[in-house]
């Protein structure tokens, strides 16, 4: 094997390993959660604000949703369970979020089927009795 193929060889393989990321965890990529410590750092009181505040690119459209024009945008879950639009966020407290995740359009559709391809703001919400060290003991 000549040096030179060997060490394109090598070049692929680190492409390929870098670009799969953390995909294998199931886990999206840090830029994609706003943890419960981001959360106590911020003075917010519902899952709009805090998006509105540490990631308002989430809650723009995406794509052409149809040929007549549009656009798709993200659709809320709390806990995998759809709620609906963006304008539900304002109606979950921040008191009650462990995190918030935004599952991006392809993904999604995989995840939920179709109609997702704005994405998905997921909220996962503080499990009752769990205690967060990341919380603030209000919060808790």
């Amino acid at each position: 094997m000549s040096k030179a193929w060997a060490g394109a060889v090598a070049l692929a393989l680190v492409a390929c390993a870098s670009a799969s990321g953390n995909r294998g965890s199931g886990a999206p990529p840090t830029g994609n959660v706003i943890t419960a410590k981001q959360i106590s750092k911020i003075e917010a009181n519902n899952a709009a604000e805090i998006v509105e505040r540490l990631h308002p690119n989430w809650l723009r459209g995406r794509g052409a949703a149809s040929i007549a024009g549009g656009v798709d945008l993200p659709v809320v879950y709390i806990d995998d369970t759809r709620q609906g639009g963006i304008e539900q966020l304002g109606r979950i407290s921040a008191r009650i979020i462990q995190e918030i995740r935004f599952v991006p359009g392809t993904d999604a559709s995989v995840r939920y089927g179709l109609g997702h391809g704005g994405g998905v703001i997921l909220v996962v919400t503080r499990t009752p009795g769990v205690q967060d060290a990341a919380a603030p003991p209000a919060l808790r």
